[in-house]
């Protein structure tokens, strides 16, 4: 399934977990996102959603990725994923 939204620049996209979820209600954060991020084929990944996944904090580090929140509002909020900055 292809839940990817094209973002401004090449490279850069977004998708609304909380829609998809609304709509597949079987798919959870995880099963929806690890393939694209296990893929890596984005600059920039915009999360839309109510709540940041817990496993972000655990496993998105793991995975050579790093997360802020750059939108907030009530009862949404867009986080933003990209590959770490190894110093």
């Amino acid at each position: 399934m292809e839940f990817l939204e094209p973002g401004e620049n090449k490279g850069d996209f977004s998708i609304n977990i909380e829609d998809i979820m609304f709509k597949n209600p079987d798919l959870s954060s995880k099963k929806i996102l690890i393939p694209y991020l296990k893929k890596g084929e984005f600059n920039r990944l915009d999360v839309i959603c109510s709540h940041v996944p817990k496993w972000f904090l655990t496993d998105l580090g793991v995975m050579g990725f790093e997360y802020e929140t750059v939108n907030e509002s009530q009862n949404r909020k867009t986080v933003r994923i990209v590959r770490a900055q190894i110093p």
